[in-house]
């Protein structure tokens, strides 16, 4: 509650629920915050990697009041992977899936623009096969990523996003998602 609200809040109904109802088991998303909407003040399962050493190159916002703007690909924010200089930056999440042995699919939206990186890509891992990296271009312009046919023996699957760049690179990530296939 801000120092100008009432703090009045009316609620007609509250439901609980394990699932969300009516999406059938293998449309839902497996992924906290997917689309980094949630207010930075919560966590999420979303974590961030650079070398020691090196300031942060990540971040999550709405992109407004950069010139020219930066907006998400849907929703009111999205993640970043930035900085002017020379830097190294992932963010991962592991999650453990519903059934083993059994196929899932990963879909994002990003787009690479500015500086040429050295390598910019998607990282599936750590779900009982061998690492799987998606090369993303660097063309400015918003880009469908889909990797279907994972198919996880350990129960769980680790997805990211991970740049090396000489600086200025810029990495967006939103409305991520690891269903079951």
């Amino acid at each position: 509650m801000d120092s100008t609200d009432s703090g009045n809040v009316n609620l007609d109904r509250i439901l609980v629920a394990t699932s969300i109802p009516g999406v059938p088991e293998s449309e839902k998303n497996l992924l906290d915050n997917p689309g980094f909407d949630r207010d930075l003040n919560f966590n999420s399962n979303w974590t961030e990697w650079h070398p020691t050493g090196q300031s942060v190159a990540f971040g999550i916002d709405s992109g407004s009041g950069i010139n020219p703007p930066e907006s998400p690909w849907t929703g009111d924010k999205r993640a970043y992977l930035y900085a002017p200089t020379a830097y190294q930056q992932s963010i991962h999440q592991v999650v453990s899936v519903p059934e083993n042995n059994a196929n899932y699919k990963f879909e994002a939206w990003v787009r690479l623009k500015n500086a040429a990186p050295y390598t910019a890509r998607t990282e599936i891992s750590n779900y009982g096969g061998s690492a799987q990296y998606y090369n993303i271009s660097n063309d400015g312009v918003w880009k469908y990523i889909s990797i279907s046919n994972i198919f996880v023996t350990n129960g769980q699957i680790d997805v990211g996003f991970y740049v090396d760049s000489p600086g200025g690179t810029t990495m967006h990530v939103d409305n991520v998602r690891v269903t079951r296939q």
